[in-house]
């Protein structure tokens, strides 16, 4: 189970127009292919797929798991994440932290700008 800040990446695989009821086997198989492009860069990682979405949990080097992931054929979008409870009390400190964080790395006095 993720702690509250880990780093995750969101893989995302958009509609999928199958035939039949193949959906299931295609997550398996877009999971199999994951782990198998992460097998030499990270053989500790988790993933799991949940509500149409496949959750990496990296045990370390996020940034080159999801440059990794890139190669893999189905996904339509990658992004990176931190996991925390679905509370707005969680998500807001969440968003705290990773805000001071990433002030931190900026010259004092400088203007910043961001998104959420």
């Amino acid at each position: 189970m993720s702690t509250v800040g880990d780093e995750v990446v969101l893989a995302r695989f958009g509609e999928l127009w199958l035939k039949g009821k193949n959906r299931g086997e295609f997550e398996r198989v877009l999971v199999r292919n994951s782990r198998a492009a992460l097998a030499t860069l990270d053989p500790d990682v988790r993933i799991e797929r949940q509500h149409g979405i496949v959750i990496v949990h990296p045990s370390r080097r996020t940034h080159e798991v999801a440059r990794r992931l890139r190669d893999v054929f189905g996904y339509s979008s990658l992004s990176h994440a931190r996991a925390c409870e679905s509370t707005k009390e969680a998500i807001a400190a969440l968003a705290m932290r990773v805000f001071r964080e990433a002030l931190e790395g900026h010259p004092p006095g400088r203007v910043v700008s961001f998104r959420v």
